[in-house]
């Protein structure tokens, strides 16, 4: 039963080879000359002047969260596509209910003004 998790394992510990010997190469080959204007708050020299924390849109970063979500629905269409041969109508139920949620959720946000640039 262990033998079935040794590809999972090797390929988790190349993954983690790469990453870390790609950090350390890294470490081992660029200059290290940190500059006081670099250190800086700002690149440009100019000592930052009163509430440094600018208010952000909200409303932009529910959008994008809203169009993760869908994203990840067509992802989940194409791979229904993909098996709806042998699954027929279990398959039709299935995504059916599913698209069914998603439009509960769609028609949630829209009634909530999430899909309103205006809204922030």
């Amino acid at each position: 039963m262990l033998a079935d998790y040794v590809p999972v394992v090797l390929l988790l510990a190349i993954g983690l080879l790469i990453g870390v010997s790609s950090q350390l190469i890294g470490k081992l080959v660029r200059p290290d000359r940190p500059d006081p204007e670099k250190l800086s708050p700002y690149e440009c020299g100019i000592e930052p002047e009163g509430d440094t924390l600018s208010p952000n849109a909200i409303p932009y970063y529910i959008y994008g969260l809203l169009f993760l979500l869908f994203e990840v629905e067509v992802l989940f269409f194409f791979t229904w596509a993909a098996v709806y041969q042998n699954m027929m109508l279990f398959a039709f139920i299935e995504i059916t209910f599913f698209a069914f949620i998603l439009f509960l959720g769609l028609i949630y946000a829209w009634l909530k003004g999430a899909l309103d640039w205006r809204a922030g």
